[in-house]
């Protein structure tokens, strides 16, 4: 069955959560708290909340659009589930909307006026269900209500040793503030990783109780954390590559 979820997939990404699985339970239902994803499900010619697994929230119909992205919080009641479905239906969903940015591949210096330094990458979070896109949490600092957007580049020029691109992380201000005290800020943003899956992916196949097929491709990842003489400068996250993948469509 489709609703079964593909833990293998968690292992392949080396990405970490911010929250994930059981908040709290009472007979045979559990509230969950997950990133998510609205994705078309062509097997039942609608949009499923995909999260660790795609379910189906008709409590959302009307209110969200493909390719949504957010925070979710949700109940499934095993007990109380559609007959016949290949999917969790859920209920009580909350959802909290994330901007989402498309990731762009470009060479050359890559100087524009995303230029705000970021002092950490946080988090990094992403599914075999999320559809190419993957949830970053951005440390910076600033006002206090300011707020920054971020910016994702695949820079082809930028290849390692063992044939693995780099992508660049950079931030700019969303809003005007004053002040001159600083305080902690959080960025929490999806971004788009499907122009680099197009040209730069890989293809899989997995068989657990049907052949899976999902694409695929590692990346290195470098943040802004400064400007020297005009120019980036540029801090890498973890000391090894990312991946992230997506189901072929």
């Amino acid at each position: 069955m489709i609703r079964k979820k593909l833990l293998f997939f968690m292992s392949l990404t080396a990405m970490t959560a911010i929250f994930t699985g059981c908040l709290n339970s009472g007979g045979n239902r559990a509230s969950y708290s997950y990133y998510a994803v609205m994705v078309y499900n062509p097997e039942i010619m609608d949009l499923t909340m995909n999260a660790p697994e795609p379910l189906l929230v008709p409590e959302l119909q009307g209110k969200v659009k493909e390719g949504d992205c957010m925070r979710a919080s949700y109940t499934i009641d095993f007990d109380n589930q559609p007959t016949g479905s290949l999917y969790y239906t859920a209920t009580n969903v909350s959802i909290y909307p994330l901007n989402k940015r498309t990731l762009r591949i470009e060479g050359g210096d890559m100087i524009d006026d995303h230029n705000d330094s970021i002092n950490n990458i946080r988090q990094i979070f992403g599914e075999i269900y999320f559809d190419g896109k993957i949830f970053v949490i951005a440390d910076q600092q600033g006002n206090a209500n300011q707020l920054y957007k971020l910016e994702a580049i695949c820079n082809p020029d930028s290849v390692d040793e063992n044939g693995i691109h780099t992508v660049y992380l950079k931030s700019k201000k969303d809003n005007e503030t004053s002040g001159d005290s600083k305080t902690s800020v959080s960025t929490e943003e999806a971004i788009d990783m499907n122009p680099m899956l197009a040209a730069y992916g890989k293809d899989s196949i997995y068989s657990l109780n049907k052949e899976v097929i999902f694409r695929y491709v590692n990346f290195n990842l470098k943040y802004q954390s400064g400007t020297v003489d005009g120019a980036p400068v540029y801090r890498s996250y973890g000391n090894s590559p990312i991946t992230v993948l997506s189901l072929k469509k």
